[in-house]
């Protein structure tokens, strides 16, 4: 019998691809995992215990902005709008490109480290970026986590656009080369519908589609988006579409069926929050191949509404959840965002709730798909990457855990990080 490089041993296993089982083990070999299973663990050089714990697959938050970091608690008692255009992109602006951004370098990377830091201590092991600049892919590196930098891009402000697209391409080829490296990979983030005008949207998807990269974009999320192209009105035209610029722009369509008409929906297309969609566009997303990621805490945030998730498990389309950043949301903690995703849900949506199996399941083998990794994480299978973290159950609750209520103990207030594995080394 082949030795295992480590064995960790824990309660309770839960692969999330198969039923939970009790008295469980993984062992570990190469970074993979070489098997698991029940009862006594097989030979290894080394054997890591955790007696009363709950053994999982390491978190995936599927959508951050980790250089909006410096930002935390920006978001109070601010519309979607009045926090985008008059509070956020301001101060990032000038944190990044204004006169002092030089001097102001070496506070945004803290913050970005400090978000890191905050995820992982949550039992993340992976992570999706978007960002027009590197800072979250250096803490990434840094953490030695799992991740995809996806570089933001705009073009809604620029007077040539098509100087706007070269500059991109020629971008896009030199960063496909230096952010993949060890455990991160490349991708490519048009920032939204509203901030890409047509032209841009089109070559960026383009891009993705020949260098096959992930495709990041914020889509539906606010009221003001939704009247902006079903109807060419409201506050966003003016911000973003004056004058003559308006006709860079698709109009008289919801923004899901806009991306549908233009080819832009299908498998590597990651759509952030889908917040105001009607039943024709979650029919189109589903046929599309398409994966969502549902970010509660942002949302409720920002008070821009919570987005159909049980209606789109039913379609079958691929979930993912995500914390978007501390310029959105309080918390960088995922299990206070799957706490979130399943309490608002099930208010919003007392017909159709969601159950904890399915929060967890969006943590992690759901982003994995979505992201386009599903071959090699999100959940505890031969093969795959060792990435796990285990979580404790205080002891008060162990004797009352059984493979059908599992899922609720993990979303317990009480449960938190003991340890997390990447590749089959300790992180924490």
């Amino acid at each position: 019998m082949t030795v295992a490089d480590c064995v960790l041993t824990a309660d309770w296993v839960v692969p999330v691809s198969s039923p939970p089982f009790s008295n469980g083990w993984v062992a570990v070999t190469g970074g993979s995992i070489a098997a698991l299973g029940q009862g006594p663990p097989p030979p290894s050089n080394q054997v890591k215990n955790y007696q009363g714990n709950v053994l999982i697959p390491g978190l995936i938050n599927a959508h951050a902005h980790l250089g909006c970091s410096f930002l935390e608690k920006q978001a109070r008692g601010l519309g979607f709008l009045d926090w985008l255009s008059g509070n956020i992109t301001p101060q990032v602006i000038d944190a990044y490109l204004g006169p002092e951004a030089a001097n102001k370098r070496s506070f945004v990377e803290a913050h970005a480290q400090r978000a890191v830091l905050a995820m992982a201590n949550s039992g993340v092991t992976t992570v999706v970026d978007s960002f027009f600049d590197s800072v979250g892919f250096d803490a990434l590196c840094a953490a030695g986590l799992r991740g995809i930098f996806c570089r933001e891009y705009f073009g809604s402000r620029d007077e040539d656009l098509a100087r706007y697209v070269a500059a991109m391409k020629d971008r896009t080829t030199q960063d496909a080369q230096r952010f993949s490296r060890d455990n991160l990979s490349f991708g490519l983030a048009p920032h939204a519908l509203y901030t890409c005008p047509r032209d841009v949207l089109v070559e960026v998807f383009g891009m993705a589609k020949d260098k096959n990269l992930p495709v990041s974009i914020h889509v539906a999320e606010s009221a003001e988006e939704f009247a902006f192209f079903t109807e060419g009105r409201g506050p966003m035209v003016e911000l973003f579409a004056p004058g003559e610029k308006k006709e860079r722009y698709e109009f008289g369509k919801t923004p899901i069926k806009m991306m549908h008409d233009l080819g832009l929906l299908g498998p590597g297309v990651i759509l952030v929050h889908m917040v105001h969609v009607n039943e024709e566009d979650l029919d189109l997303v589903a046929q599309s191949g398409a994966g969502v990621v549902h970010c509660p805490g942002s949302n409720a945030t920002l008070s821009v509404g919570t987005a159909p998730v049980a209606q789109m498990l039913k379609r079958g389309i691929p979930l993912a959840i995500g914390t978007d950043s501390w310029a959105s949301n309080l918390s960088m903690n995922l299990f206070d965002e799957m706490r979130l995703a399943l309490t608002n849900q099930n208010v919003q949506a007392s017909a159709d709730p969601l159950d904890a199996k399915s929060v967890l399941t969006m943590a992690t083998l759901g982003a994995a798909e979505v992201c386009g990794m599903g071959h090699e994480i999100g959940s505890l299978e031969v093969g795959k990457k060792a990435d796990m973290a285990v979580v404790s159950v205080p002891d008060s609750r162990c004797q009352k855990i059984d493979g059908d209520n599992i899922f609720e103990h993990l979303m317990a207030e009480e449960c938190s990080l003991v340890s997390s594995w990447i590749s089959g080394k300790r992180q924490r």
